[in-house]
């Protein structure tokens, strides 16, 4: 990958000062050079530090290797006034060419930062979409003056959860939201869906509505908590089951047809050394007013090394697997632009999980 060194410019110039770079870039006579123009993206950082402005801008050069377009990373500073910086990175995409993307960074004081929005919209490329991606720092009263000129937001809800009147406020913007944590949960939500689809499973879930007892229980490592409220709340959906009350450890919830669960979220012994994310989910379904039966419906996935191990007990016992992707930043972005990652049931997913939260506030942690 070619990235030219960043050039100064004034913000009615970025455009020319980016033709410039392209024009200067030296490259063989054999290879063609292509402007990319399929997207602008927005990399918001509330931190004020020249680390956090240039971590951004190497995620934007990672990202337009395999999505590109016109990125703007914009972050804060003490240094008085607004700062404009460009650069072209280019990647090979067959011998005889390659394919640009342009890097606009724009840093700005306190006191400047409200003027940004309106002179990066003047920026944009016309006719594509623009995606905004919450830096490191989470949601912060300037990233949300972007939220009107984006498409689409891209959140990690982990930075973000501590602040629940934030999620509650990009909860209104659900079906515009792409979640990293959701995103990093679909081989989990893929094999629960598999498991649902078993018809054995289909049967015990129909036989035990109504004076069933579901007992679903999450482990998690570490001090994430985005994670397992997601999951939680992605089963409590497709199961139509309400949250009602939290106590003593344990969410009390209720289904449309009378039938009721008990949620529990917890760590895993050793918190210190445990792997991020979820650990193990097990979904118990007996009669509500029986001791679980070895013939009661159980599913237990548990996460072992790189792989999801299933275990199924609906009648007879059946095993199956499935492998776990890197869950780091780039490559769930690259799972979503590339091969693509339903977000329909994300809003209800989102509110169930939120729901979860407030009934807990106060309680500390899992």
């Amino acid at each position: 990958m070619l990235t030219s060194r960043y050039r100064t410019s004034a913000f009615n110039e970025i455009s020319k000062t980016l033709g410039d770079l392209f024009n200067s870039l030296d490259t063989p006579l054999d290879v063609s050079m292509t402007q990319s123009s399929i997207s602008n993206f927005i990399i918001c950082e509330s931190a004020s530090s020249e680390k956090a402005i240039k971590d951004a801008s190497r995620l934007a050069e990672d990202l337009s290797a395999f999505y590109p377009g016109r990125f703007f990373v914009v972050g804060t500073r003490r240094q008085s006034g607004i700062s404009v910086e460009v650069a072209v990175t280019c990647r090979q995409i067959s011998k005889n060419e390659q394919i640009c993307s342009e890097i606009v960074r724009i840093c700005s004081d306190s006191k400047s930062i409200a003027a940004v929005p309106s002179l990066l919209k003047a920026s944009l490329l016309t006719g594509v979409p623009t995606e905004l991606l919450i830096g490191s720092s989470g949601p912060s009263s300037y990233i949300k003056m972007f939220y009107p000129i984006a498409d689409l937001i891209i959140i990690d809800s982990e930075l973000c959860w501590d602040d629940l009147s934030a999620m509650e406020e990009l909860q209104v913007r659900s079906n515009m939201l792409v979640d990293l944590q959701w995103i990093g949960l679909s081989p989990w939500r893929e094999q629960l869906k598999s498991v649902f689809d078993r018809p054995a499973v289909k049967n015990s879930l129909k036989q035990g509505r109504g004076a069933a007892l579901f007992d679903i229980q999450i482990k998690c490592g570490a001090s994430e908590i985005a994670e397992p409220l997601l999951l939680a709340g992605w089963i409590l959906t497709r199961l139509k089951l309400e949250p009602t009350g939290f106590g003593v450890g344990v969410f009390e919830c209720i289904a449309q047809d009378g039938g009721i669960a008990r949620l529990k979220i917890s760590r895993t012994a050793e918190k210190k050394s445990a792997i991020p994310g979820v650990q193990s989910l097990t979904i118990f379904l007996r009669e509500s007013s029986a001791d679980i039966q070895p013939d009661d419906l159980r599913i237990s996935i548990r996460r072992t090394g790189e792989l999801l191990e299933t275990e199924i007990h609906a009648g007879d016992i059946h095993k199956m697997s499935a492998s776990l992707e890197s869950q780091d930043l780039v490559e769930k972005l690259r799972r979503f632009f590339l091969i693509g990652e339903s977000t329909a049931n994300y809003p209800a997913t989102l509110k169930a999980a939120i729901d979860l939260s407030r009934l807990r506030q106060g309680y500390g942690d899992f």
